[in-house]
C-alpha cells in the first residue's frame, strides 16, 4: 500500500510539504511542532484538491475559495486557510492551463543608459574605433604611430569575428562606414 500522507521537503529556505497538485511552505525558522502544524494542515487537503476547515483547530481563519476551476461539492469543503502563523498555500497549475498563460503577450524592455555604469555595451565605440583607425590610416599613412591608439582599443573591445568580417568588407569595398 502506498504511503499518501505528506513528507516534508527542503527548498531553500523553509520546509514544504506537498499532497496532490498543492503545496504548503512554512519560512525559517522550523521547529517540530510548526512541522506538526503543517502537516495538520496539509492532511486537510481532500483528493480533489480542497482544504477542510473542519479538520483544523480553532482559531484558524478561513475564506471561501473563488476558484472556478474546481468543482465545489460542499461549500464548507472548497476553503483557502489563513493560519496565525506564516504558511502559503499553493495551487501547482495543470500544464494545460500553463499554455494559456503563454497566449499572453509579455513586454520586455531594456534597461535605460546609466551614466554609473559607463561599461555595459561598448559596441558603438568599438565600432567608431574600428573606423577611426582606418581613417586616420587613410589620411596619415599606414604604419603612423598614433593611429595604433585606435587599433589598440577596437581590438580590445570588438569580437573577433566582427573585425574579420568588416576586414573582409573594406577589401571588397562594401563596407558600410564612412572611410
Amino acid at each position: 500500500m502506498l504511503d499518501r500522507s505528506p513528507k516534508p521537503w527542503s527548498s531553500g529556505s523553509g520546509v514544504h510539504f506537498g499532497y496532490g497538485r498543492w503545496r504548503v511552505r512554512h519560512p525559517p525558522p522550523v521547529t517540530q511542532p510548526v512541522i506538526k502544524r503543517v502537516q495538520t494542515l496539509t492532511q486537510a487537503l481532500g483528493a480533489q484538491g480542497f482544504l477542510k476547515g473542519s479538520t483544523l483547530t480553532p482559531g484558524v481563519g478561513v475564506m471561501v475559495n473563488s476558484a472556478p476551476h474546481f468543482p465545489v461539492i460542499d461549500p464548507d469543503a472548497a476553503r483557502i486557510i489563513l493560519i496565525e502563523f506564516p504558511v502559503c498555500v499553493q495551487r501547482i497549475p495543470d500544464p494545460s492551463e500553463s499554455s494559456s498563460m503563454s497566449s499572453q503577450k509579455v513586454e520586455l524592455h531594456t534597461v535605460p543608459f546609466d551614466p554609473r555604469f559607463p561599461n555595459t555595451n561598448q559596441t558603438r565605440n568599438c565600432w567608431q574605433n574600428y573606423v577611426d583607425f582606418h581613417r586616420c590610416e587613410k589620411v596619415k599613412g599606414e604604419g603612423y604611430e598614433p593611429c595604433k591608439y585606435f587599433q589598440r582599443i577596437y581590438k580590445a573591445l570588438c569580437p573577433n569575428a566582427w573585425i574579420e568580417k568588416w576586414d573582409e568588407q573594406i577589401a571588397n569595398d562594401c563596407f558600410a562606414g564612412k572611410i
